[in-house]
């Protein structure tokens, strides 16, 4: 569950979006998968347990970015989850809150602002993969 590796799982359905976070968040420290479908993205979530962070766009056509964390939430709760979008609209910020984003972020989004969140994710991570490999010991 909490290994030594770091995976962040982007899913954006927008080419040049996806491009722009990667470039964000390519030097965290971790491996970077990019993902167009969020179906896709969840299959590989389920079946790899390195993925520590994930940053969903809210407006995906075959499923919405809450639905996405939701999903996540419910079989790997460990992995935070931040939300992107360019819609300003409150009822997509209720249900992404309650899905257990982390965070929503207005698109452009900068890496001085979704960098130390990441960072926090990975370090937040390490410190409860040490803690449990010292209570298992």
């Amino acid at each position: 569950m909490f290994t030594g590796k770091n995976k962040i799982v982007l899913v954006e359905d927008d080419k040049v979006s996806l491009t722009v976070l990667k470039s964000i968040v390519s030097d965290l420290g971790a491996e970077v998968l990019n993902f167009t479908s969020a179906s896709s993205a969840l299959e590989f979530i389920k079946n790899d347990d390195d993925v520590k962070v994930l940053i969903p766009d809210i407006n995906m056509p075959e499923m919405p970015g809450d639905v996405l964390v939701r999903e996540v939430q419910q079989i790997k709760p460990w992995v935070d989850a931040y939300v992107v979008t360019s819609t300003k609209k409150i009822n997509n910020a209720i249900p992404t809150y309650m899905s257990g984003a982390r965070e929503i972020f207005l698109k452009p989004i900068s890496k001085a602002t979704l960098a130390p969140y990441i960072e926090e994710s990975l370090n937040r991570n390490k410190r409860w993969a040490s803690f449990l490999k010292n209570i298992k010991s």
